[in-house]
């Protein structure tokens, strides 16, 4: 990258930081009123969003920001291309799966309706990332960190959790669900208030 794509670049972010965030975090909140008082804060770095769950300290290449008190689940944003639903999408799946009774009964209904098919497909995921990358539903390989956690670990804390959010936020293709799925996620968008 030459000095002036560097400065380019560095002014997009510093740009970002002090508009373009302000108004996803609102535009966020507005759409989707479950986020009203999560905490939310930008750093750059690798995919989307990062979660962080009361507790949870971060790794050392991505520490909890100091933002986030250690008791409340916060939402770190790391790529200007975010989207509202992508926010709210990240708290479903990765704290009220856990935390919101009737979400958490949704969302295990949801992946014990898996289909061998679908299982096999986390199994062909999980080889992708262990390479270093995944291919996309249009057949084009995307770049990832290799991943390094066993099988079992990666599908309980993440692939899971993107298969359900994948429906409810129309971030995967509603062919690649069942019927009895599609219904799961009708009832949680209606508790969402999505519909």
């Amino acid at each position: 990258m030459g000095l002036l794509d560097k400065l380019a670049n560095d002014t997009e972010q510093r740009a970002y930081m002090n508009y373009g965030l302000n108004d996803l975090i609102n535009q966020s909140r507005s759409m989707y009123p479950m986020l009203k008082d999560i905490p939310m804060t930008y750093q750059q770095g690798s995919g989307y969003l990062e979660s962080y769950p009361s507790g949870e300290v971060g790794s050392s290449e991505y520490p909890r920001p100091k933002e986030f008190p250690i008791d409340k689940f916060g939402i770190q944003i790391r790529n200007t291309n975010t989207t509202p639903e992508m926010v709210a999408a990240d708290y479903v799946s990765h704290y009220m799966t856990d935390n919101d009774e009737y979400i958490k009964s949704n969302y295990e209904k949801f992946i014990d309706s898996l289909t061998p098919q679908q299982k096999e497909l986390q199994k062909k995921r999980y080889n992708d990332y262990v390479q270093g990358y995944y291919t996309n539903e249009q057949g084009q390989q995307v770049e990832l960190p290799k991943e390094t956690r066993p099988f079992q670990d990666w599908k309980e804390q993440s692939d899971n959790d993107g298969i359900y959010r994948g429906l409810l936020f129309n971030q995967w293709s509603p062919s690649s669900y069942t019927d009895e799925q599609h219904e799961l996620a009708r009832q949680a968008k209606k508790y969402l208030g999505l519909l």
